[in-house]
C-alpha cells in the first residue's frame, strides 16, 4: 500500500485536481482526488464517510482512446489438469500486479469468482462463468440452474465494451444475449446495474449481498468502461458496501450498465506508471495479503503525451520525447494532442520536427563562428580601453 502522499509525488501531474465536497448531512465529508495518468484515463480516488468509512477508486477509460487494448488473464499451459470431481483447471493463479507486470500492462483490476486446487505444484483456478482471453474462450457459463453468474462484461477485438448475458439457450457454452463476439470476458456474481437502474439484491441470507470488500465493472452510456474497487474489511479506514451500495457508487460514475466482480481480499487494482521504472504499484488497500486470483483485467493505455508533466501537450513535449527516445506510438499520441492544453485552450504553436546529426553540427559550427567573429571585433575596442 502507498500513502496518497507518495501517490502524488508518483504521478507529478500538475492536472490532477483535488474537489473538496462538505456535505451537511450528518456533518458527512467526502473527498475526490482526480488525475489523468495515462492517455484518455482518469482516475478517481474517493473517500467517504456515509454510510460508513469507504476508500474507492474508480478508472474511467474512453474506449475510442487510440493504442488502448485489453487482455484478460489467458488459460494455463496445457495439458491443464482436472480437479476434484473432475472440475477442469483453466488458469493459474497470480496477483493483479504480477499478470500486469508480467505482460507489460498499465492498469489491472481481479475479475472472476474461482474455486482453486494446488495439482503438481501449481496452483490452478476454474473460473465462474464466461471467461475468455483475447478469443480463447476456456471457461463456459454456469449451468442455468443458478440465477447468479450469468451477467458478463465483453470487450471485442475493436474495443466494443458491453454487458452480456447468458442466452436462453447455450448449446455451445458460450452464447450471449444479446449474441457477439467472445473476446476478453470475465463474469459477475450479479447484474447491478441494469439501463440505468439499480437492480442490486438487498442484503440478506446470501453472504454475496452483504457488506464486502467490492470490485464492479461496468460501461457507461457515452462509450465509457468503468472499474472500480471499495475497500473493506478495515475498522476506521473503509468498511466495504453491500451490492445495492455499490451499484449507487456505479450510478454516481455514470455507470448504465455494470456487474459486481469477486471482492473480499480478492478486491486489488493496480496501475504502472510510465517512467518511474518501479513496476505496477497497488492503488487500493486490500483487506489482506495481495491474493493469488484466478483471472484478472489488465489495460494497455498509451502515456498522456504530457511528457513533461506541466498540465500542457505542447512544443516542450516533443522535446522531452526526443531526448528519452521515445516509441513511435507515443509520438503519435503526441501529435494526435497537440494543440490541445489543459481547460481546452488550443495553442497556435507550430510543431517543432527533429534536429538530424547534420542540422546540429552545422548549427553548431555556425554559432561558434558568431562567438568567434564577435571576440575579434570586440578586441580592438577593449585593447583601445
Amino acid at each position: 500500500m502507498i500513502s496518497a502522499t507518495t501517490m502524488m509525488k508518483r504521478l507529478r501531474l500538475p492536472l490532477t485536481v483535488v474537489l473538496l465536497m462538505m456535505l451537511s448531512a450528518r456533518s458527512a465529508r467526502a473527498a475526490h482526488v482526480i488525475d489523468e495518468p495515462f492517455l484518455g484515463v482518469r482516475h478517481i480516488h474517493q473517500t467517504e464517510t456515509s454510510p460508513r468509512r469507504l476508500n474507492i477508486n474508480v478508472v474511467e477509460i474512453d474506449l475510442t482512446t487510440p493504442g488502448l487494448r485489453f487482455r484478460v488473464t489467458p488459460g494455463g499451459p496445457h495439458p491443464r489438469p482436472n480437479g476434484t470431481n473432475g472440475i477442469p483447471m483453466e488458469t493459474v493463479r497470480k496477483t493483479p500486479r504480477q499478470f500486469a507486470n508480467e505482460i507489460g500492462a498499465q492498469i489491472a483490476v481481479n475479475g472472476s469468482f474461482y474455486s482453486s486446487q494446488t495439482i503438481g505444484g501449481v496452483i490452478w483456478a476454474n473460473n465462474l462463468g464466461l471467461t475468455a482471453s483475447n478469443g480463447d474462450k476456456y471457461s463456459a457459463w454456469e449451468l442455468p440452474s443458478s440465477a447468479n453468474f450469468d451477467d458478463a462484461l465483453n470487450i471485442t477485438r475493436l474495443n466494443e465494451a458491453a454487458i452480456v448475458r447468458m442466452a436462453a439457450a447455450i448449446p455451445t457454452g458460450y452464447e450471449t444475449n444479446p449474441p457477439v463476439t467472445v473476446h476478453n470476458a470475465l463474469t459477475g456474481s450479479h447484474r447491478i446495474v441494469m439501463n440505468g437502474a439499480n437492480v442490486a439484491p438487498p442484503p440478506g441470507g446470501d453472504n454475496l449481498t452483504l457488506i464486502h470488500p467490492r470490485t464492479a465493472v461496468g460501461v457507461t452510456a457515452d462509450n465509457k468502461l468503468l472499474l472500480m474497487t471499495v475497500d473493506g474489511r478495515r475498522s476506521g479506514f473503509s468498511e466495504g458496501v453491500n451490492l445495492q451500495e455499490l451499484a449507487n457508487l456505479m450510478l454516481s460514475h455514470g455507470a448504465h450498465n455494470a456487474i459486481n466482480l469477486d471482492g473480499g481480499g480478492s478486491t486489488q487494482m493496480v496501475m504502472n506508471y510510465y517512467g518511474d521504472s518501479a513496476g505496477a504499484l497497488l492503488v487500493n488497500s486490500p483487506s489482506e495479503a495481495e491474493r493469488l486470483v484466478g483471472a484478472s483485467l489488465a489495460v494497455y493505455v498509451p502515456r498522456s503525451g504530457d511528457f513533461n508533466a506541466d498540465g500542457f501537450v505542447d512544443a516542450a513535449d516533443y522535446v522531452i520525447w526526443r531526448k528519452t527516445g521515445g516509441s513511435q506510438s507515443d509520438y503519435d499520441n503526441w501529435r494526435a494532442n497537440f494543440h490541445a492544453a489543459s481547460g481546452g485552450a488550443m495553442s497556435a504553436s507550430p510543431v517543432p520536427e527533429p534536429l538530424n546529426a547534420l542540422t546540429v553540427t552545422l548549427v553548431s559550427v555556425l554559432l561558434m563562428s558568431l562567438h568567434s567573429r564577435t571576440i575579434l571585433v570586440r578586441q580592438p575596442r577593449a585593447h583601445n580601453l
